[in-house]
């Protein structure tokens, strides 16, 4: 009966080892896997902000482009009614 429980005992003992083990490997695999989420977080954090500056550029850009646009518009229209004018 003694050697029984022994046994028992013994197997037990050698299952929490096992699971001790098993459990230390997650935690190592949970702090890599930590530490890429990490890192992928703050690479897509740049990427954010690459692209809101991006944005920012291109909005200015816009406005550049617009006003360059109404300009050469407006000295086109100024040059025509001026050869028409001219012209009578």
């Amino acid at each position: 009966m003694e050697s029984e429980i022994k046994e028992r005992l013994a197997r037990v003992e050698t299952k929490i080892d096992n699971l001790c083990a098993k459990i230390k490997a997650l935690d190592k695999k949970f702090d890599r896997l930590e530490k890429h989420v990490n890192d992928e977080i703050v690479l897509l954090s740049e990427r954010i902000e690459n692209n809101r500056l991006e944005i920012e550029s291109l909005k200015f850009m816009k406005k550049l482009l617009g006003f360059i646009g109404g300009a050469a518009f407006t000295a086109l229209l100024t040059f025509i009614i001026y050869f028409v004018l001219h012209m009578l």
